[in-house]
């Protein structure tokens, strides 16, 4: 029986852009992957005082933009979790889910992620249960620092994409067009929700 080869994006995605897409894509042709599942996040440990916009906005968002790829996904198992979603819970949570049993797991993650990897829980079990697939990020000082990549850690090839979900909220909250840094449902979302808005 073939192996089922997963892509697991987690994020707030909030909001989602088109460089979470280029990657994911990019991710899914590089392993040939079957399936990406974008897992959403209601409130990442690493988050805990960013102020988000609601999950089911979030969510909806997401939706919008897989809506036309048959090897993307969305999954919510997080958001029914209490407290903080951990990585590494979300892991084992996915291998008990009989579809998932014999699966192999892919993590993608940014390369600026791996400079605080050693902080996450239990992160010598995430790379046993997980191989990391790792892509490019803008660097930074913080971020160009040697890094002690774990052993479980593919690099992946992926157009390094200048577009931050940070950027896009202050261009909304400044009236300033978001057109082409998000999916056009995305955008007409947004807009018609009021995400993102400053008090007026």
């Amino acid at each position: 029986m073939k192996t089922l080869k997963l892509g697991i994006f987690g994020g707030t995605f909030d909001p989602i852009h088109l460089g979470h897409l280029i990657v994911a894509e990019a991710a899914r042709e590089a392993l040939e992957l079957e399936q990406v599942l974008f897992m959403l996040a209601p409130q990442p440990p690493h988050k805990q005082t960013q102020e988000l916009a609601p999950w089911p906005n979030r969510l909806a968002m997401l939706e919008n933009a897989l809506a036309d790829h048959p090897h993307f996904a969305i999954s919510t198992l997080e958001l029914h979790r209490s407290g903080p979603s951990y990585t590494v819970d979300t892991l084992r949570e996915l291998r008990q889910l009989p579809e998932f049993e014999h699966a192999q797991f892919y993590l993608i993650v940014g390369k600026d992620s791996l400079s605080n990897f050693h902080t996450w829980r239990e992160p010598e079990t995430i790379t046993q249960l997980a191989t990391l697939m790792v892509y490019p990020r803008v660097e930074t000082h913080e971020a160009s620092v040697y890094v002690r990549l774990p052993e479980n850690c593919l690099g992946l090839e992926a157009p390094v994409i200048e577009i931050s979900s940070s950027e896009i909220r202050r261009r909304v909250a400044m009236r300033r067009s978001i057109r082409y840094l998000v999916p056009e449902s995305v955008r007409r979302y947004i807009e018609t929700n009021k995400l993102y808005r400053k008090a007026e």
